[in-house]
């Protein structure tokens, strides 16, 4: 059977390499091999990367395990934290509302307070403070102490109703047309007496402020409205006096509140000084100086200028000429700034002469020392042209007269020159009398230079007293701010305040219990431990006491001194009690 099988696959063999199937069997084989063998390859290579994939999902799975656990002893731990807390809470709830209960005990409920309640409601609630604040400051000082310094702190918030807005501010300061020296002494004098300052800062309202020009009303044709005036005076024959065919005409102005004016009027009139003869020309807001005088009104001086005579037809219907006598009537400032002047405070302040007087200083000119023999040389127009060519005799450098009206028809009203007189050379010799003849002591001042020496050394004096009061009542506050302190710390130690002011090396510094509106503090070094302490933390209050002790060689500090609690205590209240007696 072998032997057969055997050699039909040697047949078999034979017929296949006759025709060449062998070959590729072979090759078939071959391929077949190298197929099988990548694939092996291939399927262990995936099977090692399935490996490592299935140790990492495990290491992931672990690392995952070890966070939820770590996160479940978290969330334990911020759990009994929680319910801690919760309890602490809990506590302090009680707590506060044991306080509460007390507080209301103690004090009664104010309630809901509204500005819209009744009058009844409100005068209620207003009762009730009244009747806490009475309980603490019982007399009638400490009760207005108290209001004051509750106003005060209201005040230094900035939301006080007791100070007015800048916008009040201004419309008072208008209303009573308060300068800013006004001002200022007025704020001065309510710190002083009420502790606060009612008004607005000074600047709170610059930048409300705007500025408009105002409107300037000036006369069209002046020729015409003076004709017109005559027409009116000859037809109800209240012209009077025209002598040589001239008619006297006058410019006056001056400065009223915020407007200056300038009129005309006749003189040929029965009343030249009844204001119904003033003819206006000229209204504008600003004041009486040479550069606003040639802004607001050159146009109408212009006018003034050309006006030489003036031509009206008379109540008979003939036509009538008379020619303009001119003058000018103002103030010394008004005349100069017309002039060209440089005002009477210069050394030659005279408008229509050159005499040199100084008015001030050491070389003051007294009447006892003028030469009135000597004739002053008359200004003119001509003479104020060349003296501003070089700034010579008092006369502005480059100016031109505004009217072309010679310096000696220029006049000062009367009333200005009678009150200046009085003023320069009676008043203080009248009052000087006066109080020559008040005094009690023949020994005082006789003469008027006397009474000033006095008066100003009265002042420095009074001044100097103020200033001490101050001192002492401030000391006085300061022991009573310590001792408050002391008292409430013996009680609470809890109560004491650290910050925010940095505290010295005492042993309880109450630096942060004193008043936030006090100037300074001072500090002393120790010569033994040369540690620096504040004065109110070492019992050291009223000025005197200060001083001698900065002045002293070797300090010791209470520290140093072994002082305990009780004896700080004690001390203060021993210089509480100076004090109350100084102040």
């Amino acid at each position: 059977m072998s032997t057969r099988v055997t050699a039909r696959k040697k047949e078999i063999l034979n017929r296949l390499k006759g025709n060449g199937s062998c070959e590729k069997w072979r090759n078939l084989y071959t391929e077949q091999k190298k197929y099988l063998e990548s694939s092996l390859a291939e399927k262990n290579e995936t099977t090692s990367q399935l490996s490592l994939a299935n140790s990492a999902v495990e290491q992931m799975k672990m690392l995952q395990l070890l966070s939820a656990k770590k996160t479940i002893e978290t969330n334990l731990q911020q759990r009994n934290e929680i319910n801690s807390l919760s309890s602490e809470r809990n506590k302090l709830s009680k707590s506060i509302e044991v306080m509460e209960e007390e507080q209301k005990r103690r004090i009664p409920e104010l309630g809901k307070y509204t500005a819209l309640q009744s009058a009844y409601l409100q005068r209620k609630a207003v009762l009730k403070c009244e009747k806490y604040m009475k309980t603490g400051a019982s007399t009638v000082v400490d009760y207005n102490h108290l209001l004051q310094k509750i106003i005060g702190k209201a005040d230094s918030s900035g939301q006080s109703p007791f100070r007015l807005s800048p916008q009040q501010t201004f419309v008072l300061r208008s209303s009573l047309h308060l300068s800013d020296g006004d001002l200022k002494t007025a704020k001065k004098i309510f710190r002083q007496y009420l502790g606060f300052d009612v008004l607005s800062r000074k600047g709170s309202a610059k930048w409300k402020k705007e500025k408009i020009k105002s409107a300037t009303c000036t006369i069209k044709d002046l020729d015409k409205g003076i004709r017109k005036r005559i027409e009116t005076l000859d037809t109800h024959d209240r012209l009077v006096d025209v002598k040589d065919d001239e008619l006297i005409v006058c410019l006056l102005g001056d400065k009223g509140s915020e407007e200056t004016k300038l009129c005309v009027s006749i003189e040929n009139v029965p009343n030249p000084n009844s204001p119904y003869n003033l003819l206006p020309i000229c209204i504008y807001n600003g004041n009486d100086n040479e550069q606003e005088l040639r802004e607001n009104a050159s146009g109408v001086l212009e006018q003034w200028d050309k006006l030489k005579e003036i031509t009206y037809l008379s109540k008979t219907g003939a036509s009538v000429t008379l020619k303009i006598k001119k003058k000018v009537i103002g103030d010394m400032k008004l005349i100069s700034s017309l002039l060209g002047h440089r005002g009477q405070s210069s050394s030659y302040p005279c408008y229509a002469c050159n005499a040199e007087w100084a008015l001030h200083g050491t070389d003051t000119l007294l009447l006892e020392d003028v030469d009135f023999t000597v004739q002053p040389t008359g200004r003119t127009l001509a003479s104020y042209a060349n003296d501003s060519k070089c700034n010579a005799n008092g006369v502005k450098v480059g100016s031109s007269p505004l009217c072309q009206v010679e310096p000696l028809d220029y006049g000062i009203p009367t009333v200005h020159t009678v009150l200046g007189i009085f003023n320069k050379y009676f008043e203080n010799h009248i009052n000087g009398e006066v109080n020559s003849m008040d005094r009690k002591d023949d020994k005082s001042a006789k003469s008027l230079r006397e009474h000033k020496k006095n008066h100003a050394k009265m002042l420095k004096e009074e001044k100097r007293a103020k200033e001490d009061i101050d001192k002492l009542i401030n000391a006085k506050e300061e022991s009573y701010c310590t001792a408050t302190a002391y008292r409430l710390i013996s009680q609470n130690p809890l109560s004491h305040l650290k910050t925010p002011e940095p505290l010295c090396e005492s042993s309880i510094c109450v630096i942060n219990h004193l008043a936030k509106n006090r100037k300074s503090d001072d500090w002393i070094r120790c010569d033994s431990c040369k540690n620096y302490y504040h004065f109110a933390c070492c019992a050291l209050f009223s000025p005197e006491l200060k001083l001698m002790t900065s002045n002293q060689k070797v300090w010791k500090c209470n520290v140093c001194e072994n002082w305990d609690f009780s004896k700080h205590q004690l001390q203060v209240m021993e210089e509480l009690n100076k004090l109350d007696g100084e102040a």
